[in-house]
C-alpha cells in the first residue's frame, strides 16, 4: 500500500498511514515516485487503538505523585510514545505490562478533566472523567458527641474547596453531604450498635482526608419525670434521666443549660 509523503526538510518526510482492520507487522520503505522503494525496509506495526477500561484512582489531589492506572489492552508491548492526557496536558506513561498506563498526575487547577491515553503521544482513545482535587482536612466536629440511633445533624470543619461529590466518613461509612461551604460540611451521623467514640473524616470525589476528629457515640437519653413541672422563670428543674449527659433543656424553641441533673 503506498501513501503520498509530505517533505517536512531534505532529510524528514512525512507519512500518512494507511487504514487496515488487521493487527500485523509489514515492511515500511520510502521512495522517490510511487512503486520505487529504496530496498532497505524497516518493521512497521499497525496495532489496536487503546480504549480505556478502567481508571483507579477516579480523583487525586493537585500536584500529587499518585498514579493513575488505566487498563487499555493492545498488541504492542513496548509503543514509542505511551501517555495520558488530562484535558489538554499531556503526560508520559510508564507501562509496567501491555495492558496497563501509570501516569503521574501533573499540576493542576482542581476541577474535572477528560482523561484519555494513546499509544503514539497523539491519537488519543475514548475518555473519562478525573477528577484533581484539594486534599480535604479536618479541624473539628460539633457537637462531638450523638446518639447511637443517628440521625443527628453533624458539622464538620476544615477545608473541603468547591467541588461536588464531598461527603463526611464515620469510621468508614460514607454520609453524603448536605450542605457544604468552604470551610465546613454538615452530614448526618449514621446508626451505630453501641456506645463508641469513631474518627470522623472528609472526603472529595473519594478522597479521604488523612486529619480526622474524634466523634463519640452515646446511648439515647430517656426523660423519666421533671419537677416540679410548673414553676416560674429561671427557676431551676430537676430531671431523671436515663443515660444523661451534660446538654441543653429545651422549653418550646428556648434552650437553656442541662448539667444531667437540672435546668433552669
Amino acid at each position: 500500500v503506498n501513501t503520498e509523503a509530505s517533505v517536512l526538510s531534505a532529510s524528514e518526510l512525512r507519512c500518512p498511514v494507511p487504514p487496515t482492520d488487521t493487527v500485523r507487522t509489514v515492511p515500511f520503505d520510502v521512495g522517490y515516485s510511487r512503486g520505487q522503494a529504496t530496498h532497505m525496509a524497516h518493521a512497521f506495526a499497525f496495532y489496536r487503538q487503546a480504549r480505556l477500561a478502567s481508571v483507579k484512582p477516579r480523583s487525586a489531589s493537585i500536584g500529587s505523585s499518585i498514579s493513575v492506572q488505566i487498563a487499555a489492552p493492545d498488541n504492542l508491548r513496548y509503543p514509542a510514545f505511551a501517555s495520558c492526557k488530562f484535558g489538554d496536558r499531556i503526560v508520559e506513561a510508564a507501562r509496567p505490562s501491555s495492558s496497563e498506563f501509570v501516569c503521574q498526575v501533573p499540576p493542576l487547577q482542581p476541577g474535572a478533566y477528560e482523561l484519555a491515553v494513546a499509544l503514539d503521544g497523539s491519537t488519543f482513545s475514548q475518555s473519562m472523567p478525573f477528577y484533581v482535587v484539594e486534599a480535604p482536612s479536618v479541624l473539628k466536629v460539633e457537637p462531638s458527641s450523638a446518639s447511637v440511633r443517628g440521625g443527628a445533624f453533624i458539622e464538620v470543619s476544615g477545608t473541603v474547596g468547591s467541588l461536588l461529590h464531598t461527603a463526611c466518613v464515620f469510621d468508614g461509612v460514607v454520609s453524603r453531604a448536605l450542605s457544604e461551604t468552604n470551610g465546613s460540611v454538615t452530614c448526618v451521623a449514621p446508626r451505630v450498635q453501641a456506645p463508641q467514640t469513631i474518627q470522623v473524616r472528609l472526603a472529595v470525589h473519594g478522597l479521604v482526608s488523612e486529619t480526622s476528629a474524634p466523634f463519640t457515640y452515646v446511648r439515647p437519653l430517656y426523660l423519666q419525670s421533671v419537677t416540679p413541672v410548673r414553676a416560674p422563670p429561671r427557676a431551676l428543674i430537676h430531671l431523671e434521666v436515663d443515660h444523661a449527659v451534660d446538654g441543653k433543656c429545651l422549653f418550646g424553641d428556648v434552650e437553656t443549660a442541662f448539667n444531667g441533673l437540672e435546668c433552669a
